[in-house]
C-alpha cells in the first residue's frame, strides 16, 4: 500500500479551520467595537502595537493568523473541485499547495 502525505494537508486544514472559527470572530467584534467607537481604540496605540507584534510571541501569533488559514484555504479549495466534478491531477494540487507554500514562505521571511 502506498503512503500518502494526505494526514499532513488535513492536519494544517483543521489548524487552520480552528484558528479561522476561534480567533477571526474576536478580531471582528473588536474591529466593529473600535469603528462604532465603543470600546476605546486608543488603548490600541501604534507604540504598544508595535512593541506586541515585535516581540517574538507576536510574531509567532502572526504567522498563526496567516499561515493555518492558508493551508486551510488551499484544501478547502482542493476538495471542492472535487465536489464539482472536476478530476484533480497533480497539477492542481502543485498549485493549490504550492501557493499556500509560497505564502508561507513569504510570510516567515516577512516576520524574521
Amino acid at each position: 500500500m502506498k503512503r500518502s502525505n494526505e494526514p499532513i494537508f488535513w492536519l494544517l486544514f483543521g489548524a487552520g479551520g480552528m484558528v479561522s472559527a476561534l480567533v477571526f470572530p474576536i478580531i471582528g467584534l473588536l474591529i466593529l467595537g473600535f469603528s462604532l467607537d465603543i470600546i476605546d481604540g486608543s488603548i490600541f496605540s501604534y507604540a504598544w502595537m508595535n512593541q506586541a507584534v515585535s516581540s517574538v510571541w507576536g510574531k509567532l501569533i502572526f504567522l498563526v493568523l496567516i499561515i493555518f488559514p492558508t493551508w486551510h484555504s488551499a484544501h478547502r479549495m482542493y476538495h471542492t473541485l472535487h465536489d464539482f466534478k472536476i478530476h484533480t491531477g497533480t497539477i492542481h494540487k502543485l498549485f493549490f499547495y504550492g501557493l499556500a507554500a509560497l505564502v508561507t514562505i513569504l510570510a516567515v521571511a516577512y516576520v524574521f
